[in-house]
């Protein structure tokens, strides 16, 4: 099994939003702010998309996993981490692409051979 290293975007108002829905989490002032407060503690923001990293190589420090267990533990939730796998509101900005990959799509998409080493 290996590891992953990915880069995910996600529309930050509308991640919070499905967060505090499927978790049945009271939309209140506190509760909003500490989940503003774990998903900056875990993330950035740019303009707004919020950027979380996965890198099972921290195995122990990886965000993506992280952040839902203090979620789940803050607000005594489980399977808060459903939120982070939702593909209508995440986008995959960066994975790991192996060159083979890539050349074999670029041979079907613009039929061009590329020579490689198998």
């Amino acid at each position: 099994m290996g590891y992953s290293v990915d880069l995910y975007g996600f529309n930050r108002n509308n991640l919070k939003q499905n967060i505090l829905d499927k978790c049945k989490i009271e939309p209140n002032e506190q509760n909003c702010k500490m989940l503003d407060f774990i998903l900056d503690s875990f993330g950035s923001t740019i303009g707004d998309t919020y950027i979380l990293l996965n890198n099972e190589f921290w195995e122990e420090y990886d965000c993506y996993y992280n952040i839902s267990i203090v979620i789940d533990k803050v607000f005594n939730v489980e399977h808060s981490f459903g939120c982070f796998l939702n593909n209508e509101t995440r986008e995959n900005l960066i994975s790991g692409v192996l060159e083979y990959d890539v050349l074999e799509e670029i041979e079907e998409k613009f039929g061009i051979k590329v020579e490689y080493d198998d």
